[in-house]
């Protein structure tokens, strides 16, 4: 998962650990299923660094690599 992190820009890491919280929270929550956790964070991490970054192809590689390093760190 280090690997991740040489490709993750600095504005987008702060994303990172706001997504492991979001996810912690949707696992403990009741009748939420595992398998969708995932998307979800997929979608929030577009969302969130597409917010950073504005909207390009860029901010999508890294809304992408953040989700990742999240689901991939939980």
């Amino acid at each position: 998962m280090e690997f991740l992190y040489d490709y993750i820009i600095e504005q987008a890491l702060i994303v990172v650990p706001v997504l492991l919280v979001i996810g912690q929270a949707l696992k403990n929550t009741p009748k939420m299923q595992n398998w969708l956790i995932p998307y979800i964070l997929l979608l929030l991490g577009f969302l969130f660094t597409i917010g950073i970054m504005g909207i390009n192809m860029h901010a999508i590689v890294q809304g992408v690599l953040v989700s990742g390093s999240a689901v991939f760190a939980n």
